[in-house]
């Protein structure tokens, strides 16, 4: 294996990177793969640190990513967008200006980071959610209620959701989540309707949109009367008000257990 070249460098250098690779021979940084190990890393201060290999520079990077993320996390959530400063969100990270500058040039390019986390995460959720073959109607209730239990939970939740509310902020359109939730409830909605669960003439589009407009009221004022608090409850009888009017004639008898449904069997239809 061809080993790293030695260090040649001065103690400084005036790049914002946290990582530099020196050639002797070409006397400038270069590709540091074809090298398992590193010849100089720029530290917190600024100062080389010999020894360290790619895959520690790596998990270096990911760790002061993550936590970055997290400190903007916890400030977007308490400030919202804009007041929200990098400054802050450095401070509460406990990373250097320049750590977070490399990951994230701006606050908008942070602030959509988060958004793509909160994205993930609900995403990877409510995948969860479908693979457990339950019936569509079930899957949608249960959807919801974990997404009440995740903004309890989950900073990074709590934050992404607040920024997406404040789309008005950005360049670039953040839209995506909220389009992509209201595909699946309306998505859930048809295979609902098929099945028998559902009513017909309802406009299954339509009534997904609701859901996610009506959870989406629904944690506001949760959030603004009680911090949240009463979240849990306020999503069991948002279902237990709209279900009556939307399933089949066999379901309405059970719409209380219906509406505070979290995953165990509920009859015939399950």
């Amino acid at each position: 294996m061809r080993s790293a070249p030695r260090c040649n460098a001065p103690a400084r250098f005036p790049f914002r990177e946290p990582a530099v690779w020196v050639d002797p021979s070409a006397g400038n940084r270069c590709n540091p793969f074809p090298y398992r190990s590193v010849c100089i890393y720029l530290g917190r201060w600024g100062q080389l640190t010999e020894g360290l290999t790619i895959r520690d520079l790596q998990d270096r990077a990911k760790a002061t990513r993550e936590a970055i993320l997290a400190g903007a996390a916890s400030i977007f959530e308490e400030l919202g967008y804009g007041r929200a400063s990098l400054s802050q969100v450095a401070v509460r990270a406990g990373v250097t200006k320049g750590a977070l500058y490399f990951h994230f040039p701006s606050k908008e390019e942070l602030a959509r980071a988060v958004i793509a986390e909160q994205h993930a995460f609900i995403t990877a959720d409510n995948t969860a959610v479908l693979e457990r073959g339950l019936p569509p109607l079930e899957s949608m209730i249960l959807i919801c209620r974990r997404f009440a239990g995740n903004l309890l939970a989950e900073p990074i939740v709590r934050a992404g959701i607040r920024l997406t509310l404040e789309a008005s902020s950005f360049d670039q359109d953040v839209r995506q989540p909220y389009s992509d939730w209201v595909a699946l409830m309306s998505g859930l909605a048809s295979q609902a309707q098929r099945r028998g669960q559902l009513r017909d003439g309802l406009d299954p589009a339509g009534f997904g949109q609701f859901i996610v407009s009506s959870l989406t009221g629904v944690q506001i004022v949760s959030a603004v009367l009680t911090e949240r608090a009463d979240l849990l409850e306020r999503v069991e009888d948002m279902w237990t008000i709209l279900l009556p009017g939307v399933v089949t004639a066999g379901l309405k008898s059970q719409v209380p257990a219906l509406a505070r449904y979290s995953g165990a069997p509920l009859g015939q239809h399950s």
